[in-house]
């Protein structure tokens, strides 16, 4: 977990990119597969999801990690029914009445993913302090 760089580090550029390009261009194309096939739309909807867990890890807090979950849960939501309402395809998979909670749906669960990931990335680093101090 210590080799994943910090968002912090990265340039202005970089950080756009990941947290906002990455989300919402995934949620794109994902909302456009939400047309063409289900288990596709699920699969691809997985990983966005887990997404959250993998940006949580970029961060040094729990609530770092949760507020980066957040938005790109909310982007990626977004995405999807963006680019699923612009194809104007019949969606292949159920989607919450009304559509937008999906939106919210994917928000919570990339926070609490993205809360989960900095908070795991937080414990890996004090234990391996502590180890270190130890020797």
């Amino acid at each position: 977990m210590a080799h994943v760089k910090l968002l912090k580090d990265r340039s202005n550029a970089e950080e756009a990119i990941a947290v906002v390009a990455v989300p919402l261009i995934f949620g794109a194309i994902t909302g456009w597969v939400l047309g063409v096939s289900e288990p596709i739309y699920l699969v691809l909807s997985l990983l966005g999801i887990l997404g959250g867990f993998a940006a949580g890890l970029e961060h040094e807090y729990g609530l770092e990690g949760f507020y980066r979950g957040l938005m790109g849960g909310l982007l990626f939501g977004l995405g999807i029914l963006l680019a699923n309402g612009i194809i104007d395809k019949e969606p292949k998979a159920h989607l919450p009445d009304p559509e937008v909670l999906l939106i919210v749906i994917t928000g919570g669960f990339g926070a609490a993913l993205g809360a989960l990931g900095a908070t795991l990335r937080d414990r890996r680093a004090k234990r391996s302090k502590t180890a270190a101090t130890a020797h």
